[in-house]
């Protein structure tokens, strides 16, 4: 067979890892014993790992594992497994092999048998005597609904004994980590991840149902999942941007209307790379809703941070308050997300009222960027 992808075996330290290229990332071996190799992971483009399999997994390595196209691998795995029958039990290992999407890691399907003794054809159709087309392995993933369904119905709980519960309705050897990353959390199922988190607790599976709540805060966040250089931004309600974020590689911010009538301007984070955009901020109605007065980039502490400068029209003439209040928010790059700085947001100078209150003439005077930018460079804490 002809390797039409490019693969490393490396060695550092006594140990060997090996390395196989996809479309859009990597499954990375490593920690090799003997002929076996006991950790396998997706290396994505950007840096991001993703762990699909479960632990105590044996893997082996074979050259020609990736289709054609680079977009599928079959990884040969085992795992050991308890044979109970007759009062007694035995302990076997299990051969199996699992098909990974090498666009995210996601294993489509886990087989054994014969299904496992087949061979790629172009563009990455596998072929086998269980299956000649191959595609039931690709075209039903793992779902959150499929999931969801067997968990709540306790099916397997006395055939099958795992710990935790959930695992014994993932595929084979795979980890919870596999089905968020096969279905991400979305608007349309996120109701059935609310619904798998209140499972997970009732169960005591505190590891998933934390890394479950992580994933839905962060899912929260993002408005579109995809292609983002197709993200439409004319249909986006832009008030001002896009403008390269300079806080985070390969990323441009805006700010944008929303429908939200609590929070209807909302600063924007469009990942290109990764294909998604998502909110940074929400920005509520205070007597009326914020207006953009103006973004720009400048330094605090050395690292580059986003500026944000908002004003809201106030019109409270019964108690002798009227004019504009101004707030200016700060956001940096923390651990890979633009978060609020929570030095600009504590310093009282960085909001006020222009024109009255209770009946006395007030003035803000950090009401463009040249006055931000001149009052950061004169204080010691920004410098």
């Amino acid at each position: 067979m002809r390797l039409s992808f490019w693969w490393l075996v490396i060695m550092a330290n006594g140990a060997s890892a090996a390395s196989l290229d996809g479309q859009q990332g990597s499954l990375i071996y490593s920690d090799k014993i003997k002929e076996d190799y006991h950790s396998l992971v997706f290396k994505g483009k950007s840096g991001e790992l993703v762990r699909s399999f479960d632990v105590g997994v044996n893997y082996s390595f074979y050259s020609d594992q990736i289709s054609p196209d680079k977009s599928y691998s079959v990884v040969n795995f085992s795992e050991s497994g308890v044979l109970a029958g007759d009062g007694e039990s035995e302990s076997h290992d299990i051969y199996l092999c699992a098909f990974v999407r090498m666009s995210d890691g996601c294993i489509t399907a886990v087989e054994s048998g014969e299904q496992c003794g087949g061979e790629w054809a172009p563009p990455n159709r596998w072929v086998s005597p269980m299956d000649d087309d191959g595609e039931s392995l690709f075209n039903s993933p793992p779902s959150i609904e499929k999931t969801l369904k067997g968990y709540a119905s306790g099916r397997k709980d006395r055939s099958q004994i795992s710990n935790p519960k959930v695992m014994a309705y993932l595929l084979e050897g795979t980890s919870f980590q596999n089905l968020l990353v096969c279905d991400p959390p979305n608007e349309n199922n996120k109701s059935s991840y609310d619904d798998l988190l209140v499972k997970l607790r009732q169960d005591g599976d505190v590891v998933n149902a934390k890394a479950l709540e992580d994933v839905l805060d962060r899912s929260e966040k993002v408005i579109y999942a995809g292609n983002g250089e197709g993200f439409d931004l004319n249909n986006a309600n832009v008030i001002s941007g896009p403008f390269p974020a300079k806080v985070v590689d390969g990323a441009d911010i805006f700010l944008s209307k929303s429908n939200d009538d609590k929070y209807p301007v909302r600063l924007m984070l469009r990942r290109k790379a990764k294909g998604i955009v998502e909110i940074v901020d929400k920005y509520e109605v205070s007597g009326s809703s914020p207006s953009v007065e103006t973004v720009f980039f400048y330094p605090i502490n050395g690292e580059r941070n986003i500026f944000v400068l908002l004003s809201w029209s106030i019109d409270s003439r019964g108690v002798g308050t009227y004019g504009k209040l101004y707030q200016i928010y700060a956001y940096k790059n923390e651990g890979g997300k633009v978060v609020r700085n929570g030095k600009v947001l504590k310093d009282s100078n960085m909001f006020g009222i222009d024109g009255h209150q209770e009946g006395q003439v007030v003035s803000f005077s950090l009401k463009d960027a040249s006055s931000i930018r001149r009052y950061i460079d004169s204080h010691e804490e920004y410098k």
